[in-house]
């Protein structure tokens, strides 16, 4: 656990870090639930997607499914393990913005993906994890399935030769896919509390011993980022899950969303009110 000033004992609402707790659970809860889904798509429309690709003996169709219900299950995994942080009498950003920006990214990367038709999507998943095997020099881990991979994406891109395959980096995913919830600034404050940074270190090691609150404001905001990336994740699978067995999933997160809307507000109203702010 991290240590603080030992006179330090927060002045905010209590229940803020009991309800972002509880919020970081039942969303994991959720998206997870979403992510492991029945695939919407027919029997026909995978199959269609299989011979677009001519690859029907490799089944491709699915791998979009393989990289959104498997990430969804990463950012459920990653916000179970901040409601496990959220449990101190100090939590310091530095201990939650890997895991917030983790979380972040691959929220941005499944709500990118969602938001193709399906034939499209299945080509930038497959993308997505040619690019990441071929940058990790991994082709050899799973063998067959790089080279599979990337002859189904040729045939893609030679049909459609001239235009820009290149998928986004995380900076570009996160800034143009979380636009609407304000993500080149997530990802720049997670960022600056995740990399080796001696200014940010700096000004920690500051706020730590002589004024701790800012710090964590600052957590608050990050949890709240994570939530809200993660709900955004989750919302765009409408297209591509069974209604029937996601229905209850998404009502929950309609409740969620309303109790992280009051804590945020009242979070927002409380340093107005107090004139603080979250640390740089």
């Amino acid at each position: 656990m991290m240590q603080t000033h030992a006179n330090y004992s927060r002045p905010f609402p209590d229940h803020w870090f009991p309800a972002l707790a509880r919020l970081c659970r039942e969303t994991a809860q959720n998206i997870q639930t979403i992510g492991q889904a029945n695939l919407s798509l027919t029997e026909e429309e995978k199959q269609d997607i299989n011979e677009y690709f001519q690859a029907e003996d490799y089944n491709v169709a699915l791998i979009s499914e393989e990289i959104t219900g498997g990430s969804a299950d990463l950012v459920g995994g990653w916000l179970y393990t901040i409601n496990n942080l959220l449990d101190g009498p100090f939590v310091s950003p530095v201990t939650i913005a890997p895991i917030a920006r983790a979380a972040i990214e691959t929220s941005a990367q499944i709500a990118y993906l969602n938001a193709f038709e399906p034939t499209e999507r299945c080509f930038w998943a497959m993308r997505a994890v040619t690019d990441k095997i071929h940058y990790e020099k991994q082709r050899d881990l799973v063998p067959g399935v790089f080279p599979r991979l990337k002859e189904a994406t040729k045939i893609h891109t030679d049909r459609h030769r001239g235009t820009n395959f290149e998928f986004p980096s995380n900076t570009a995913l996160v800034r143009e896919t979380l636009k609407v919830l304000g993500g080149y600034r997530m990802y720049k404050e997670t960022s600056a509390y995740t990399h080796q940074h001696a200014w940010t270190a700096y000004k920690h090691s500051n706020y730590v011993m002589h004024n701790p609150l800012p710090l964590e404001l600052r957590t608050i905001r990050f949890v709240l980022d994570a939530l809200a990336a993660a709900d955004y994740a989750a919302r765009s699978f409408v297209n591509y899950r069974d209604t029937t067995k996601t229905a209850a999933a998404y009502s929950n997160l309609d409740i969620l969303l309303g109790i992280r809307k009051a804590v945020h507000d009242e979070f927002v109203g409380w340093m107005a009110e107090n004139n603080v702010a979250p640390a740089p």
